[in-house]
């Protein structure tokens, strides 16, 4: 009789956290909609990137420490501002430090780094872990896209978030990446966005 109400509680348990990730992907889905649609209100100011990048990284400095993994913060030198929708740009970027650190091995390296152009601010994250097959980049983007080393858990919505924050902001993701080598992202934000 103690099984049976073992099992119970143990149904329950896995019936709580299935609601739990379906209302994250709700969310996500609601807010990805929103985002692309325009019916989100930046709340645009005037940010230091160094401190943005360090908030975002500082989540994940403990988990990389954990599984073995380094973890390089490179702010901007000079120190540099950008006008974005903090909140938003942080979520991007740990959007992309959650996906490094799935995809990358124990020994494996992390960066976050920041730098200023001509004309954009370039917030990047690089890892040396798994790389994404050149027949999946096309479509990484995509909602509820998995590539063939989809082997770690999430929604296949990351990617999709990360663009279309970085579109609300008038700015373009890019990847560079190759089996076995890792990959680099960047988020091309204009100097002052309005």
């Amino acid at each position: 009789d103690g099984d049976a109400d073992s099992d119970h509680l143990c149904h329950l348990a896995e019936s709580q956290l299935q609601l739990q990730r379906l209302e994250g992907v709700t969310g996500h889905l609601l807010d990805l909609s929103r985002l692309e649609a325009g019916l989100v209100a930046l709340d645009m100011a005037n940010h230091d990137v160094g401190d943005l990048i360090e908030s975002a990284a500082s989540a994940f400095k403990p988990v990389a420490r954990d599984k073995g993994i380094t973890f390089s913060i490179y702010p901007p030198v000079p120190p540099l501002e950008i006008r974005c929708d903090r909140v938003r740009i942080e979520s991007a970027l740990c959007n992309l430090l959650d996906n490094a650190l799935k995809y990358t091995p124990a020994g494996g390296h992390i960066e976050i780094g920041a730098e200023s152009l001509s004309d954009a601010v370039q917030l990047w994250v690089r890892d040396d872990g798994l790389g994404i097959a050149p027949e999946d980049q096309p479509h990484i983007y995509e909602r509820f896209y998995r590539g063939r080393n989809a082997r770690a858990e999430g929604s296949g919505l990351g990617l999709a978030i990360v663009q279309s924050i970085v579109h609300a902001h008038g700015g373009r993701v890019s990847v560079e990446s190759e089996p076995g080598t890792g990959s680099l992202f960047v988020l091309d934000l204009p100097s002052s966005t309005q």
